[in-house]
């Protein structure tokens, strides 16, 4: 069994949470970030161990406990004395999936986000609690769908919808912004940086998922929390 690390911090949205006492949402962020990845790669999560660049131990805690809600542990934590404030987390674990041939026809279902998630906060002139919320971990659904043989490919959209699908996607395709859920934070935002909000942020989608037109409806009862709907398709 081959193990496969990943590394991954919270971005530029670690210090206003850090400086609100945000501890928990910190811990949601850094798992959630780490397990997107592993589940978008088909890779199961076995261990996680993390660096921090303050000494926090509320910060620890709060890690511990949601890891154990995904029967994982924190194998080990690095505690800098530099004093600086960052963070960072290595993902443990190995290859459960493999990926499929993605073709002409397939569809790209997104499931919404939960706001901001991790990535565009050094854009915005004033962070609003609001803004602040935990991002969706998928962790548990897209596994499952891994099983059932429905992902021919998926990804995590930190910002960017289209500039994370190119990272999976080499084929011409096509996407349509318009049946996103609308989420308030969004519609403010778009107010101040128009369409940019697909570019500089998430744009309200949290994760992509490439698959066979005949799946669309699975994903609207079993995901159904996550309001999948078609993104877009490949030419």
């Amino acid at each position: 069994m081959e193990i496969k690390p990943s590394v991954s911090g919270i971005c530029n949205k670690l210090k206003p949470l850090y400086e609100r006492k945000m501890y928990d949402v910190i811990a949601k962020d850094l798992v959630a970030v780490n397990m997107n990845k592993f589940a978008a790669a088909g890779k199961l999560l076995k261990g996680f161990s993390c660096y921090l660049g303050m000494n926090s131990p509320e910060i620890i805690n709060s890690l511990k406990e949601e890891l154990a809600k995904y029967d994982c542990e924190l194998t080990n934590y690095i505690i800098s004395d530099s004093n600086n404030i960052e963070i960072s987390a290595t993902g443990i674990g190995y290859q459960a999936y493999e990926k499929k041939k993605v073709e002409s026809g397939d569809i790209i279902i997104a499931f919404k986000s939960n706001g901001l998630h991790t990535s565009g906060f050094s854009r915005l002139n004033n962070i609003k609690d609001k803004y602040l919320v935990p991002s969706f971990n998928y962790y548990n659904e897209v596994i499952e769908l891994f099983e059932k043989g429905l992902i021919k490919d998926a990804i995590p959209i930190t910002h960017g919808i289209e500039k994370g699908l190119k990272k999976i996607i080499t084929q011409d395709m096509m996407l349509n912004f318009q049946h996103i859920p609308e989420q308030q934070i969004f519609v403010e935002l778009k107010e101040q940086f128009d369409n940019d909000i697909y570019n500089y942020f998430n744009g309200g989608v949290g994760f992509c998922i490439v698959t066979d037109m005949a799946h669309k409806e699975f994903f609207s009862e079993e995901c159904a929390k996550y309001e999948p709907f078609v993104i877009g398709y490949i030419k």
